[in-house]
C-alpha cells in the first residue's frame, strides 16, 4: 500500500510539474534577452502598451531589441507573441526607450505585442499581453484603468495624444 501511495504521489508531482498550464492567459517569461540597459529607475505611474507594427515573430523582435537597442532608439521591457510567449528585454523598474522621455521615466514596464495574421495565435498572445500588463500594474501598484486620466495602463496612442509623440499603436 505504501508503494502505491508513493507512486501516486510521484505521478501527481510529475503531472503538476510538466503538464502545460491550462489557465487562460497563463504565461511564463523567457529572460534570455533580459539585460540591464539603463540604470535610471522609474516612478510607478504607467504601464505602456505597444504593438510592434509589422508582422514578425516576437522572438525576432526580442532579438532585434537585444541586438540593436542602442541604434534603434527604442526598446521595451517585454515582447509578447508566438502563441503567448513573453520575452523580457530589460529589467522592469528601469527606464526603457519606447514612449518619449517623460513617459519612459514614469513607466516601470512597457510591453510590445507582436503582430500576427493568425486569429488563434492572436488570441493566445492577447491573453498573455493583458495578463502581463495586469500583473505588472499590480506589482507596481498602478491602477488597472486603461487610457484614463492620471496613473494607469496606457496605450502608446494615449501617450501620443496626451504627452508626446505621433505613434498610434
Amino acid at each position: 500500500m505504501k508503494k502505491v501511495k508513493t507512486l501516486l504521489m510521484t505521478a501527481i508531482v510529475v503531472v503538476m510539474t510538466f503538464a502545460p498550464i491550462a489557465s487562460a492567459g497563463a504565461y511564463s517569461i523567457d529572460t534570455t534577452y533580459n539585460r540591464m540597459r539603463s540604470s535610471q529607475q522609474t516612478t510607478n505611474n504607467y504601464i505602456i502598451l505597444h504593438e510592434t507594427g509589422g508582422v514578425a515573430p516576437a522572438i525576432n523582435n526580442a532579438q532585434y531589441f537585444n541586438r540593436e537597442w542602442r541604434n534603434a532608439g527604442t526598446y521595451s521591457s517585454h515582447v509578447v507573441g508566438d502563441g503567448g510567449d513573453v520575452y523580457q528585454i530589460s529589467p522592469d523598474g528601469y527606464v526603457q526607450w519606447g514612449a518619449g522621455s517623460y513617459a519612459n521615466a514614469r513607466s516601470p514596464v512597457q510591453i510590445e505585442l507582436a503582430r500576427t495574421n493568425d486569429p488563434a495565435t492572436f488570441e493566445q498572445d492577447y491573453k498573455a499581453y493583458v495578463n502581463l500588463a495586469r500583473d505588472m500594474a499590480q506589482k507596481y501598484n498602478i491602477p488597472l484603468t486603461l487610457d484614463g486620466a492620471g496613473r494607469g495602463i496606457k496605450s502608446h496612442s494615449w501617450v501620443s495624444n496626451n504627452i508626446w509623440g505621433d505613434h498610434v499603436d
